[in-house]
């Protein structure tokens, strides 16, 4: 017993040490947005802007154990609705057997009303009153059926959101520590050293660019290079640097992506894909706006003896 009772403190030291290591990692990994700021070309999610990884781990924690938990009561309550109505459509059956039987041996008597005819009748009596107290527990626990559904779609969108939402905390961090990496490195320095003559390249083909540089109503076809600003005003050469810097951006861009494994960014599953919808979920489908949903909340409560909050 003492063995078992140092195994499990141990255990439960591992796991307490585990926690405060992933803690330290979510910290050490958050996105640095001042950074993203300063950048034209590259969007910011709101995720990023609002929530730090360790925020967006346990948002995503949380969404999910409220959708699991609304889930396993629609489970149970969608169960027992099941059974009711198996129940109520073999009392139905029942009573349609009694009701031709006594019917048959009344008949075939010429009328005359036996005990076995009696017997039938009073069970095709019982078999109808059991039906109708099953339907009228069908319609008691219908409504509050329909509520947990529309309840726990509402939950597995919001832990589809948190999934979403960590994602791309995560990835942005890691991307933008990754760049990091790649920038002190002794590859980043030769590169910035060889950039020179490209950037002048791309800035000389942009200005000659007959096609583009018709907006300014100049003549390009002497390829004057980046001559031609001296003709241009102040603010058709900002525009035209605008572009230069846009398009040198994305040659680096593309000499980067060049380089790497395209099958290594393929799309990744979501969490939320990890919990295939039940049977008895409403698919997001059947949830139409917002403002119907909440009408249809309303008139569930109005017809419920009880809400299963």
């Amino acid at each position: 017993m003492a063995a078992q009772a140092q195994i499990t403190e141990t255990t439960a030291q591992q796991g307490v040490k585990t926690m405060q290591h992933q803690e330290t990692n979510n910290q050490s990994q958050d996105v640095p947005r001042d950074h993203l700021e300063k950048m034209k070309y590259v969007p910011t999610p709101i995720s990023v802007k609002a929530l730090t990884c360790e925020k967006a781990a346990a948002n995503k924690a949380k969404a999910r154990a409220d959708y699991l938990e609304k889930r396993e009561r629609l489970a149970a309550a969608s169960q027992e609705l099941s059974k009711l109505q198996k129940t109520l459509n073999a009392l139905q059956e029942q009573g349609k057997i009694a009701e031709k039987a006594w019917k048959q041996v009344f008949v075939t008597g010429l009328g005359r009303q036996s005990k076995e005819v009696r017997e039938q009748q009073k069970q095709q009596t019982q078999w109808r009153l059991e039906a109708e107290q099953h339907e009228e527990m069908i319609k008691l626990i219908e409504p509050q059926v329909e509520w947990l559904q529309i309840h726990t779609n509402v939950a597995r969108q919001t832990y589809r959101k948190a999934c979403r939402d960590e994602k791309e905390v995560r990835a942005y961090s890691a991307m933008l520590e990754s760049v990091k990496g790649l920038t002190t490195s002794e590859h980043a320095a030769m590169l910035r050293e060889s950039l020179g003559p490209l950037f002048e390249q791309i800035a000389d083909d942009t200005c000659n660019n007959a096609v583009f540089m018709a907006q300014f109503n100049v003549d390009v076809n002497s390829e004057p290079g980046q001559g031609i600003f001296s003709y241009l005003s102040q603010g058709d050469t900002r525009t035209v640097k605008q572009e230069i810097e846009r398009r040198q951006l994305a040659a680096v861009g593309e000499l980067f992506l060049s380089q790497l494994d395209k099958n290594q960014t393929q799309r990744t599953q979501d969490d939320a894909e990890e919990l295939p919808v039940l049977g008895c979920e409403a698919t997001h489908e059947t949830m139409q706006s917002s403002a119907s949903v909440a009408r249809r909340l309303r008139e569930l409560e109005a017809q419920m003896e009880y809400l299963p909050h």
